[in-house]
């Protein structure tokens, strides 16, 4: 069993956020990792426009048939597609918050290095897991 959950340190022990699936006097692995707290982030501009210019010069290269006609939503479709893309964006940020920014953007660099390397059909699996993903997100934040 490997998990990861949050812990706060109090008196010098620490104490687990969550009931743990251990038995008395077994032993684990602790990585300490502190979290930084939601007041203290401040994204790095410089970087931000970094990636900023990454996703363009990305855009730029792909070519006109990569881009796909706008599609024409109901009024009803839409507000139902934004409702859900929020209750997923909600539900990531509140699970980011209890990771520090630079691991969360060591990760993030480790993942565009991965899908630059992916195949097309390797992309549109992907794609596919990643839709199932966020209706999955969005299906947990409305219950």
């Amino acid at each position: 069993m490997a998990t990861a959950i949050i812990a706060t340190f109090e008196n010098g022990l620490l104490r687990p956020s969550e009931k743990l699936a251990l038995r008395e006097h077994d032993q684990v692995l602790v990585v300490v990792l502190p979290l930084t707290p939601q007041t203290e982030y401040a994204p790095d501009a410089a970087r931000v426009a970094a990636i900023r210019e990454q996703a363009e010069t990305w855009l730029n290269q792909q070519s006109s048939d990569a881009v796909r006609e706008p599609v024409t939503l109901t009024p009803a479709t839409e507000r139902r597609r934004d409702d859900e893309f929020d209750a997923a964006l909600a539900a990531i940020r509140a699970r980011a918050r209890r990771f520090d920014e630079r691991q969360i953007l060591a990760d993030i660099e480790m993942a565009i290095s991965e899908v630059r390397s992916l195949s097309e059909n390797e992309r549109a699996q992907l794609d596919a897991e990643l839709d199932h993903t966020l209706a999955a997100i969005a299906a947990n934040a409305h219950s």
